[in-house]
C-alpha cells in the first residue's frame, strides 16, 4: 500500500524544505519516493539539483549521497492537471469544445479552491499510478488549509447536478430565475459571454457526476490509515496558539497527525573549552591589534548566546510538543548556510522518521 505524507504548516517556516527532506530521508532508506509541491517557487528545484519541475514527475539523480532507493518531484499545473481531468471524464467531442471554452479557461485557473483540489486531484493520480511507496505532498501555507481540506467537497458540490442544471439554464423556479438573472448580466456583459458561461455547466454536467464520485474518494483517502499529516513549525513560542489551532483542525476534520518537525533549531554549541581572547594567536600584519581583540571579543560572546538560543529553542520545543500531546516530535538543525543541495537535504535525514 502506498504511504502518503502531507507536509502542512504555516508560511515561512520551511515546509517545503521539510517535506523535500522527508522524501530524501525514505529514498535513503531504500523506497521509491516521489514529491510533489505546489510553491511555484523555485526552492525545491534547486535544492534536488533540477533545472525546474513540471507536472509530470522527473527523476532526481541521487548518486552524490548514496541512496539506494528512488526520488521523483513534480510542481502543480493546476490547468494542465483540470485539463486531464476534463480529458479522462468527458465524451471527445464535449471535451474539444469545453477546453476551447473561456469561461473554462478562466475557471480552471481562477476557480475558487480549484488549486486546492486539483492538488489532491495529482495526488491521487500518483497513488494510482502505482509506482511510489511513498508520496510526499507539500501544502499551501497554514492561513490557506482550510481550502484544502474543504475542497472535495465544495467541488463535489458545485458539480452537483441541480446547481449545473440551473446555472447551465435549466427548468424550474430556480431555472427561471437563474435566466432572469441572465438577462441582466447579458445586458451588463455582453450575449457571448453569458453564452460561454451557460455552456460551460451544460458540458461540465457530463464530467459532474466523475468529479462528484472521485471528491468522495479524495475525502477518504485525506482520512485513510495510509495518510498521515506532518505539521511542520518553527522553534518559538510566538507559534504556540497558531500549532495549537491547526492540530484541532486536524482532529476535528479527523485526519491523522503523523508527527510535528520543528525546523531550524539551534542546538547547544560543543566546544569542549570556553573561548578565551587572550589564547588566541597573535593578529596577522595585516589586521591592526584593536580590530585583532575586537574580533577575539566577539567572538568569545558567540557560545554564550547561541546556548541561550538553544535553551530558548528547547523551551519553545517542549511547550509546542506539549499541545500536540501524543504526537512524535522531530527536531531539526539549523544547517549553516540554509538547505540548499541534495547534500545538505541528507543531513536532515538522520533527524526525519521513515
Amino acid at each position: 500500500m502506498t504511504r502518503v505524507v502531507i507536509a502542512c504548516g504555516l508560511g515561512g517556516v520551511g515546509k517545503t524544505t521539510a517535506a523535500a527532506g522527508v522524501a530524501v530521508a525514505h529514498a535513503l532508506a531504500g523506497r521509491r519516493v516521489v514529491v510533489l509541491t505546489i510553491d511555484p517557487a523555485r526552492r525545491l528545484a534547486d535544492a534536488l539539483g533540477l533545472s525546474g519541475l513540471g507536472n509530470e514527475a522527473v527523476e532526481v539523480d541521487l548518486s552524490p549521497i548514496g541512496a539506494t532507493g528512488t526520488l521523483h518531484a513534480l510542481m502543480l499545473d493546476r490547468k494542465a492537471t483540470f485539463d486531464d481531468l476534463v480529458r479522462r471524464h468527458g465524451e471527445p467531442d464535449i471535451v474539444d469544445r469545453l477546453l476551447v471554452n473561456r469561461y473554462y479557461r478562466a475557471a480552471s485557473t481562477r476557480l475558487s479552491g480549484a488549486h486546492e483540489y486539483m492538488a489532491i486531484v495529482k495526488l491521487e493520480d500518483l497513488v494510482d499510478d502505482g509506482r511510489w511507496d511513498v508520496i510526499v505532498l507539500d501544502t499551501p501555507p497554514a492561513q490557506h488549509v482550510v481550502d484544502f481540506f474543504h475542497a472535495p467537497e465544495r467541488m463535489a458540490t458545485l458539480f452537483e447536478p441541480g446547481s449545473l442544471s440551473a446555472l447551465g439554464g435549466g427548468g424550474g423556479l430556480l431555472g427561471m430565475a437563474t435566466r432572469r438573472i441572465g438577462m441582466v448580466l447579458e445586458r451588463l456583459a455582453g450575449e457571448s459571454v453569458i453564452k460561454d458561461v451557460g455552456e460551460f455547466f451544460r458540458l461540465m454536467g457530463s464530467v459532474g457526476e466523475h468529479i462528484r464520485d472521485q471528491s468522495e474518494h479524495i475525502q477518504k483517502r485525506l482520512r485513510s490509515k495510509d495518510t498521515g499529516f506532518v505539521l511542520v513549525t518553527s522553534p518559538r513560542l510566538d507559534v504556540l496558539s497558531d500549532v495549537e489551532a491547526f492540530a484541532d483542525l486536524l482532529r476535528a476534520q479527523k485526519m491523522r497527525i503523523e508527527g510535528m518537525l520543528v525546523n531550524r533549531v539551534v542546538l547547544p554549541p560543543r566546544l569542549g573549552h570556553p573561548i578565551v581572547p587572550a589564547r588566541l594567536p597573535r593578529a596577522p600584519d595585516e589586521i591592526e591589534a584593536a580590530e585583532w581583540e575586537a574580533l577575539g571579543l566577539a567572538l568569545a560572546e558567540l557560545p554564550p548566546m547561541v546556548d541561550a538560543l538553544a535553551r530558548d529553542h528547547a523551551a519553545a520545543i517542549s511547550r509546542l510538543s506539549a499541545a500536540v500531546d501524543g504526537v512524535p516530535v522531530s527536531v531539526l538543525p539549523e544547517i549553516p548556510g540554509g538547505v540548499r543541495t541534495l547534500e545538505a537535504l541528507a543531513r536532515l535525514a538522520p533527524f526525519l522518521p521513515t
